[in-house]
């Protein structure tokens, strides 16, 4: 079983980011293809929070008069809507894997199972005449992935018009983390997040150009276009 959260995590049903757009928790880059002297093309991961909540799996009322002990599984990594993304050729599930960051007074850092997938087990104690809610946490982000080409010795951001070519979608993570309480959980908490450092910045037209995907060097641009097809 994974430890009980200090603090107000377990009184709050729901922790979400400042902004309803999430917060940057993560960068991370994958090198789709690399030739020295001819040309590169990269993958750049942005992963945003937006929130942490408390999903009930079992409960029992008051009124019950027996005491007993039961186990508990639940499942663990991307919740069924979010395994095609999470396990495409992106290599969504290595950047997630690198994650660890704070929010609020808690630290969070992913464990192999969250991410690739797996079962949590644990023992939950009913008490007679007490009731009792059971609760997995759930962690939900926002990823954006774009392009990068290295042409002539400069790295140019890939591009659609005036807008950066990019794809977005929303993955679930059902962690390790599980809780109880005598009572029900309710309400939410905004919690404080410091944004983390962008590397690589699509918006910083001083250090990196622009290029067209439609423009995109003949050798570099089946590799973007595949990476965008598989997310």
């Amino acid at each position: 079983m994974a430890a009980n959260n200090s603090g107000n995590s377990r009184d709050v049903l729901e922790h979400k980011a400042p902004s309803k757009s999430g917060i940057l928790v993560n960068q991370t880059s994958l090198t789709l293809k690399e030739v020295p002297g001819d040309y590169g093309v990269y993958q750049v991961f942005e992963c945003y929070f937006i929130g942490a909540k408390w999903v009930p799996t079992t409960s029992r009322g008051a009124g019950d008069p027996t005491s007993r002990d039961a186990g508990v599984g639940f499942p663990l990594g991307p919740t069924e809507g979010s395994v095609q993304q999470a396990y495409s050729p992106t290599k969504l599930d290595d950047a997630l894997l690198g994650l660890n960051f704070s929010f609020g007074t808690e630290k969070k850092k992913f464990q192999d199972s969250e991410i690739r997938g797996g079962e949590g087990r644990t023992t939950v104690h009913f008490p007679a005449f007490k009731a009792l809610y059971a609760y997995q946490r759930q962690y939900q982000f926002r990823y954006r992935v774009w392009w990068m080409a290295d042409l002539s010795a400069k790295l140019w951001t890939v591009s659609q018009g005036s807008n950066t070519l990019d794809v977005e979608f929303n993955v679930t993570i059902q962690a390790n983390e599980f809780t109880t309480s005598n009572q029900a959980l309710h309400g939410e908490q905004r919690v404080e997040l410091y944004p983390a450092t962008r590397r690589y910045d699509d918006n910083d037209g001083s250090k990196y150009g622009r290029r067209e995907y439609s423009d995109l060097y003949g050798k570099a641009k089946p590799y973007v276009e595949t990476a965008k097809n598989a997310v």
